[in-house]
């Protein structure tokens, strides 16, 4: 999406990305749900490989990854805001968060399938559910992330590596 160019799309349809590739937002550039429900971003291509590049404003209703096997690197400055749930919803998919600005997941990040990975090199803030639930996942955080309500640490031989902080804002607020 060119500087100053807008990507808009309505309640109830997905845009689904097909057989890897970068989705680029430039600076002044818009890839905007225009608050509707439902407006999605699917990956869908088996072991395809696929990248974020944020340099303006990226607002999307959820983030998919259906993509067995496959990886998605989100790199840029700018921040994302996905206004529900960020899923690694089949096996084996891989994601490196090298975003300058912050990942803003207004619901669940959630690794819910078998052997995925996440590695969190940038500021994340989660405002429901951080989930890592699967058999065999692990999330390593190199950088700020922050839970709003509750850790659901249920995955068998799962593992959650923490290099730098980790603030929950539910615990946090029954201490004070």
């Amino acid at each position: 999406i060119y500087d100053e160019g807008t990507l808009i799309w309505s309640a109830g349809f997905d845009l689904r990305l097909n057989n890897g590739g970068s989705l680029t937002i430039e600076t002044n550039g818009s890839l905007d749900d225009n608050g509707q429900v439902d407006a999605n971003i699917d990956l869908l291509t088996n072991s395809a490989d696929y990248i974020f590049d944020n340099e303006g404003f990226f607002s999307v209703y959820s983030i998919d990854l259906n993509n067995t096997d496959g990886s998605l690197n989100i790199t840029g400055s700018s921040d994302i805001n996905v206004l529900r749930d960020f899923k690694l919803k089949f096996d084996g998919i891989s994601v490196t968060n090298n975003l300058s600005g912050i990942l803003n997941v207004d619901h669940d990040l959630g690794l819910e399938s078998d052997n995925t990975s996440f590695v969190n090199n940038g500021t994340i803030y989660v405002g429901h559910n951080f989930k890592l639930e699967r058999e065999g996942s692990e999330f390593v955080n190199n950088a700020p992330l922050i839970v709003a309500v509750d850790f659901n640490l249920k995955g068998n031989n799962s593992l959650l590596t923490n290099n730098d902080t980790i603030i929950n804002e539910a615990i946090m607020k029954k201490i004070y």
